[in-house]
């Protein structure tokens, strides 16, 4: 999870709990499956600014999928 500069990880063990039916962190699917479950991420006020808190709803986060050799990413908007 990123924002601008700052950076934050997924909840690991709220996702679990979230997603009672999975047993490990990989999910695979064969062509044509689906599959929906709930990536937590904590955020709270220490972590930005009081000016990006007050307005965190309206910026662009971005869910980092790969870092290296490409950089990846889902934007998630407010």
């Amino acid at each position: 999870f990123e924002m601008e500069t700052k950076g934050n990880q997924y909840d690991m063990e709220l996702f679990f709990k979230l997603n009672p039916t999975l047993e490990a962190l990989e999910i695979k699917l064969n062509a044509g499956e689906e599959a929906s479950f709930v990536i937590p991420y904590t955020m709270n006020e220490q972590q930005v600014s009081k000016k990006d808190w007050n307005r965190v709803d309206k910026m662009k986060l971005y869910m980092v999928l790969q870092y290296y050799p490409q950089k990846i990413r889902l934007c998630c908007t407010g």
